[in-house]
């Protein structure tokens, strides 16, 4: 029986198949996007404008911007989850910010508690006391955050929520 044989590829063949291989994993497994990362920095307080009124709970972000160049947040949202409960709905707008490249911008982040909090004081009690201790002393406590950004080109490109842990709530009277 006769067997075909194949000619054997050359070494200059094979080279610029995997060129073209590397090329064509790149547009397909490549990032999309500017690249950033988000920590939250500290919990700055949980306080009430007036007395009766939903508490507002007053954190300080952290925008790394890793890109060579700068980007605007156009706008954050975030969601405060503890014990499997969303403990918020609508944000207060935040206003556009800039963040230059390879830098890390601090920014506050203001989220607006439920109305339900300011009735049931032992609900209130509950998250004070996890939010002293942060996520790393009650794991059910996380801030779900989005961003809007954008690069330059006049497209706002939207990053989907993900969840962050909260570092233990500020003492008062310290900076």
């Amino acid at each position: 029986m006769f067997t075909p044989r194949l000619p054997r590829p050359g070494s200059a063949s094979l080279l610029l198949l995997g060129l073209v291989a590397l090329l064509l994993w790149g547009q397909c497994g490549g990032r999309s996007g500017p690249d950033y990362a988000v920590r939250v920095v500290r919990v700055d307080s949980l306080r009430a404008p007036f007395a009766g009124a939903p508490p507002r709970l007053y954190l300080t972000l952290g925008l790394h911007n890793r890109e060579r160049h700068d980007f605007t947040v156009e706008s954050m949202r975030g969601v405060l989850v503890f014990r499997g409960l969303y403990w918020n709905d609508v944000n207060d707008p935040q206003r556009p910010a800039v963040v230059p490249s390879h830098t890390e911008l601090l920014v506050p982040l203001v989220l607006c508690l439920t109305d339900s909090l300011a009735c049931v004081p032992d609900s209130l009690r509950l998250l004070q006391r996890a939010l002293r201790g942060g996520t790393a002393r009650d794991s059910t406590l996380e801030l779900e955050f989005g961003l809007d950004l954008n690069t330059g080109s006049n497209v706002s490109l939207h990053y989907l929520d993900r969840s962050y842990p909260l570092p233990a709530m500020r003492p008062r009277g310290r900076p």
